[in-house]
């Protein structure tokens, strides 16, 4: 019996990992597909770099892949918070059982957000480290089973970990986490990860490569414009009017357009000037806000608007659902009817790095893609208020 049990558990096979190498489209605050997010509430998760884009980074990472198009990006933040996902094995790790795991790992130079204590922008590059953890539920803590060193380099570099189970576990989670170089205190950091093998049993017929075939890439020399990716979808002339002499379209036309056709012919209708309404002017305002905010900025928008103007602007912030944007906008325009002598020192803080922090809202919750979500669930009735009879 002893014999046939040592013979099952040698013969389990490796256990693959879902999409190892966090192959998914670049973005912002939102994990790779297979994989999912562990983060704090009011944090945004962790992003699938670098952008793709000669023009825009995200954060000023600007580092190449070690395999595949793209890779996982985790910070740690100094309001004692960090980033972390996992995944569903499509086998549990076995309880005593001894395994062999390796990934890659580095640090970009850059990963410029701002702080959460002080809303300043900061680079985030104390260097963390990767905890590796495994148990049962969507972000398990059952068992710590691996911690790198402090990664303090921005080349590529292979970490292996040897460890054995000490329960049957069927989700494996990934962590960014403080380094010993900061005395266990909140720091900001980030950590990259890329290239994960199989989780190897002991006295499986596979092993971990003894080198990597892939290259060692180093960080790109392409110049980069190290900025955030617009903060709003601009309006786009051309994009929304198909070969036809007249640009005026029927309802039925208006109702198979997509919705970002729809609203570039909504902004294009208002500019003749046609008069909107309803649903149409509702979309509008919140797109003439936003155009507005990058013209000029959040604060002097703000203070530009009569009190009723200021009532219609968060009734319609409210209607999109755009949560982030509308306490924000709420609490300047609170704090803008103050005297500066009578805010507070955390009022008028805010006030001051308003404009950032719409930036970065703008980034986890895009009033854009909350105006085109809108769109689709009222096309309907947008479509009959603009189409032409």
């Amino acid at each position: 019996m002893l014999l046939f049990l040592n013979a099952f558990l040698m013969a389990q096979e490796p256990i693959y990992l879902k999409n190892p190498s966090f192959e998914d489209s670049p973005k912002q605050g939102a994990p790779p597909q297979g994989w999912t997010t562990c983060g704090f509430d009011g944090e945004t998760p962790p992003d699938v770099q670098p952008s793709g884009d000669i023009q825009y980074t995200f954060f000023g990472v600007t580092q190449s892949p070690y395999a595949g198009k793209t890779y996982l990006g985790m910070v740690t933040r100094d309001n004692d918070t960090w980033e972390s996902v996992s995944t569903n094995l499509k086998e549990p790790l076995r309880k005593g059982v001894e395994y062999q795991f390796s990934l890659f790992l580095c640090r970009s130079n850059k990963y410029i957000s701002q702080s959460r204590l002080d809303f300043k922008a900061t680079n985030y590059t104390t260097p963390a480290v990767l905890r590796i953890w495994a148990g049962n539920g969507s972000c398990p803590s059952g068992q710590l089973l691996a911690q790198s060193p402090p990664i303090d380099h921005s080349d590529w570099r292979e970490y292996r970990f040897t460890f054995v189970s000490d329960g049957e576990w069927e989700v494996f989670r990934l962590e960014a986490c403080f380094g010993p170089d900061t005395g266990g205190w909140p720091a900001n950091g980030n950590i990259l990860v890329d290239n994960c093998s199989a989780i190897v049993p002991a006295g499986s017929e596979v092993s971990l490569p003894e080198t990597s075939a892939l290259p060692n890439l180093p960080p790109t020399t392409q110049k980069l414009v190290e900025n955030m990716p617009p903060p709003y979808r601009p309006f786009n002339p051309e994009a929304p009017l198909p070969a036809k002499t007249d640009p005026v379209f029927t309802v039925a036309e208006l109702l198979v357009m997509d919705a970002e056709q729809l609203e570039d012919y909504l902004v294009w209708w208002f500019q003749q000037p046609k008069p909107l309404k309803g649903y149409s002017w509702m979309v509008f305002n919140v797109w003439k806000f936003e155009t507005a905010v990058e013209e000029t900025g959040l604060v002097s928008v703000i203070e530009s608007l009569g009190f009723s103007e200021f009532g219609v602007l968060v009734e319609d912030l409210q209607s999109i659902g755009a949560e982030k944007t509308l306490e924000l906008v709420e609490q300047v325009g609170r704090i803008s009817r103050k005297p500066e002598n009578l805010r507070s020192a955390e009022e008028q803080a805010l006030y001051l790095a308003a404009d950032d922090i719409f930036g970065d809202n703008e980034i986890t919750e895009p009033l854009w893609q909350k105006r085109l979500e809108y769109i689709e669930t009222h096309q309907k009735t947008i479509a009959k208020e603009l189409g032409a009879h």
